[in-house]
C-alpha cells in the first residue's frame, strides 16, 4: 500500500518572487501470517507455510556461512605460511 502527498503556492500579492511546496510518501508492504477459519464446529487458526521463502532464507545463510568458512580458512592458512 502506497501513499502520498504535496502541496504548493505562490505568492497571492502578484510580486515576482517565487512559490514554494513540499511533500511527502511512504509505503507498506504485509503477508498473511495465519488464516482464521470460522465454521460450525469452531473457530481454527491456520499458518500461513511458504516454502519459498524458507527455501531462500536458508540458500542465503548457507551462502553465507560458506563465505565465512572460506575466508576464515585462508586466513589460517596464510598465517601457518607466514
Amino acid at each position: 500500500v502506497g501513499f502520498g502527498g504535496g502541496e504548493g503556492g505562490n505568492p497571492d500579492d502578484g510580486s515576482s518572487g517565487s512559490g514554494g511546496g513540499g511533500g511527502g510518501g511512504g509505503y507498506a508492504l504485509g503477508r498473511p501470517v495465519a488464516v482464521i477459519s470460522v465454521d460450525v464446529h469452531g473457530v481454527q487458526v491456520q499458518p500461513v507455510f511458504d516454502l519459498t521463502k524458507v527455501a531462500i532464507a536458508a540458500l542465503t545463510a548457507f551462502g553465507a556461512v560458506f563465505i565465512a568458512w572460506r575466508r576464515m580458512s585462508r586466513a589460517a592458512n596464510k598465517m601457518e605460511e607466514g
